[in-house]
């Protein structure tokens, strides 16, 4: 094998993003107690009065002479008549824990990869419900779903 001998050019790459928080729409708002609009609340930008408003992210990367990646996340909080950032915040360490990202590989059988990423979907909302009202409910379901697989003949025998 040889060596990379020749430096790598300087680059820099951009990836912007909107997010819209449903739950603050007057309907539901009552209804929905989110922990995921607080932390982005004094980020958010309304474009129309009857919009909804909007946090925007940019994950700004540099890659430097030496391979050296360095990168920042920041909110998009004005922009000029190009749609181009002209005011930015730094997102913090808390905020950009409350941000999931779900990377979706290319696969050649769609239906797994489908049944894979909704079943992760599935999983942390269920993780990230509030069970105390349903706790005797969910119990007692559970008990039955495992009563139930008892009497499987392939699970009894394994």
């Amino acid at each position: 094998m040889g060596e990379l001998s020749e430096a790598v050019a300087a680059r820099s790459l951009w990836l912007e993003a909107d997010f819209v928080f449903p739950e603050l729409n007057h309907e539901t708002s009552q209804l929905v107690a989110s922990t995921t609009v607080p932390p982005h609340f004094a980020h958010m930008r309304l474009d129309a009065l009857d919009g909804q408003p909007t946090a925007r992210f940019r994950l700004n990367a540099h890659l430097d002479e030496n391979g050296d990646i360095t990168d920042d996340l920041v909110y998009v909080l004005a922009v000029d008549g190009n749609d181009e950032p002209t005011r930015t915040a730094v997102v913090n360490r808390y905020d950009r824990g409350t941000i999931q990202v779900h990377y979706l590989p290319a696969r050649r059988n769609l239906a797994d990869h489908v049944s894979y990423a909704a079943n992760s979907l599935l999983g942390r909302l269920l993780r990230a419900a509030d069970w105390r009202a349903e706790r005797a409910t969910v119990n007692e379901l559970g008990k039955t779903i495992s009563d139930t697989l008892a009497t499987n003949t392939a699970i009894a025998m394994a």
